[in-house]
């Protein structure tokens, strides 16, 4: 009895210390804070994501030029698409689409492996720099990236120069150090529980939508006018969003920790939620939900440069247009459906439960698209994908939930560092795979994310068998580790 009285006084104490560390954090109006940074947000998402699908048709279009000039045909996408099995332009065909593949390949690895060795201790430094510094290298470094894109466009350059782009962004954090802001930033100024959630999913959700408009805007412009007009027009939506940081996004982290510029503190704050700190339990709780999040993520990282190659050649052999119609409607359906979803089953089950019917709906469409044979087979793809959007924000917002207000940023680092291994690996199975598989079963590169999909139901399960007799994590997050704890990791 006496040492349930006294884990009793312990927790109720650890609540209040995490009560005002919430406090402190909030300092900010939320409304005022939410809409600031998915203004933001929303301007670097749209950027981001309409940049993928255009660079895969750039390089597969001047790999397909290289062809032309070499052997005096064109292979533009319309007669790629009609060649015959039997003929000698189907073997150039596929070695466009092989080529195109590595070249993608080789770029997402310059980027992403420099901005592993970044978002280590960024997200931690934010802890005492604030989080507004976080938003501004990321958007900086897409710029950077962008600005030399157009150059290879506009002069004829050759395509290495874009490996110089790539890695000045890796070098800012890249896009997965811009989400550890986001993510941070939110976490900044909402309490631990199911509006967390909601409000992570919302914010992911807000991404989505905002690309789908820059794609399809991006799919016209190249329709239309040329490649040089919609890398501009990327270049300058992360231009646009560099200025609204500096003038206008508030800074949420006014209670900051001790200032340490060694890494090794951060480094070691970092592994500590996974390694170090709490229970056993605890921390079987955080490498469950954080491999959750990983394998989530390795069925989309990486997957739209194959699928856009996959829809530009036999069967389908869609136009840019078509493509940007497509991306929009299915980020935008997936989304909403997601989000719907998410809130009306929150009273009827666990989130992680959710996040395991998501991942159900998500493994049947990657069969569907990768068995496709026309067109009416990959729309079928978003109805089918209906709730599989769930499941990264769900591990988002479990780890958040566990984790002290003054600890986000280094919480949000490592999942941060786990985005950037997940995209270096997700990359270069795609694309491998699809280049193994290019000429005989092109779809195979699905059926591989459907067992990634396997494993991450594996996970999840495991998760909700570890954490069922513990209903905080369900509604408000287990206890995190105390503020005098963190003093004592600094020291």
């Amino acid at each position: 009895m006496l040492n349930m009285s006294s884990m009793g006084k312990a927790g109720s104490s650890k609540a209040n210390v995490i009560d005002e560390d919430y406090n402190d954090a909030k300092s900010v109006p939320l409304l005022r804070a939410m809409v600031t940074c998915g203004i933001v947000s929303v301007i670097y998402m749209s950027g981001v994501i309409s940049f993928s699908p255009f660079l895969s048709q750039f390089i597969r279009q001047r790999i397909a030029e290289s062809y032309t000039y070499n052997t005096n045909e064109s292979f533009s996408t319309g007669n790629i698409c009609d060649r015959n099995k039997s003929n000698h332009d189907n073997l150039i065909g596929i070695k466009i689409q092989q080529q195109s593949s590595d070249i993608l390949l080789y770029l997402s690895l310059s980027g992403s492996i420099a901005s592993i060795f970044i978002n280590l201790v960024i997200g931690s430094y934010s802890d005492f720099l604030g989080r507004k510094f976080l938003f501004f290298i990321p958007t900086l470094g897409a710029v950077l990236k962008g600005t030399m894109l157009c150059l290879v466009i506009a002069f004829r350059f050759p395509l290495g120069w874009l490996y110089l782009g790539y890695v000045l962004e890796g070098l800012t954090g890249s896009f997965s150090g811009y989400l550890l802001a986001v993510f941070a930033y939110t976490a900044d100024v909402t309490e631990p529980g199911k509006k967390r959630t909601v409000m992570i999913a919302l914010v992911e959700g807000s991404f989505a939508v905002a690309g789908s408009i820059g794609q399809l805007a991006v799919g016209f412009i190249i329709h239309n006018v040329n490649y040089l007009y919609a890398a501009i027009m990327i270049t300058a939506i992360f231009g646009l969003g560099l200025i609204l940081v500096i003038t206008l996004l508030p800074e949420t982290m006014t209670n900051k920790v001790e200032k340490r510029w060694s890494p090794l503190p951060h480094i070691k704050k970092v592994f500590g939620f996974f390694f170090t700190r709490g229970s056993g339990k605890q921390r079987a709780m955080y490498i469950l939900a954080l491999l959750i999040f990983f394998f989530g993520t390795f069925q989309m990282l990486g997957r739209s440069n194959v699928e856009t190659l996959y829809q530009l050649d036999k069967p389908f052999c869609w136009s840019s247009l078509k493509i940007g119609y497509y991306g929009a409607i299915k980020l935008s359906f997936s989304v909403v459906c997601g989000l719907v979803g998410l809130k009306l089953l929150q009273p009827c089950f666990r989130d992680m439960t959710i996040a395991l019917i998501g991942l159900a709906f998500g493994a049947a469409s990657f069969v569907v698209e990768g068995l496709a044979v026309s067109d009416w087979m990959l729309y079928l793809v978003p109805l089918i994908s209906i709730l599989s959007f769930t499941v990264v924000p769900v591990a988002r917002s479990v780890m958040s939930k566990m984790t002290s207000p003054m600890e986000q940023g280094a919480l949000f680092s490592s999942i941060a560092v786990m985005e950037s291994i997940c995209s270096t690996l997700s990359a270069t199975m795609y694309n491998t795979v699809y280049h193994a598989t290019v000429d005989s079963l092109r779809g195979a590169v699905f059926i591989v994310m459907v067992g990634i999909a396997i494993i991450c139901a594996a996970c999840i399960i495991a998760f909700l068998f570890i954490s069922r007799e513990d209903t905080q994590v369900s509604e408000s997050g287990v206890v995190p580790p105390t503020k005098v704890q963190l003093k004592s990791l600094n020291k």
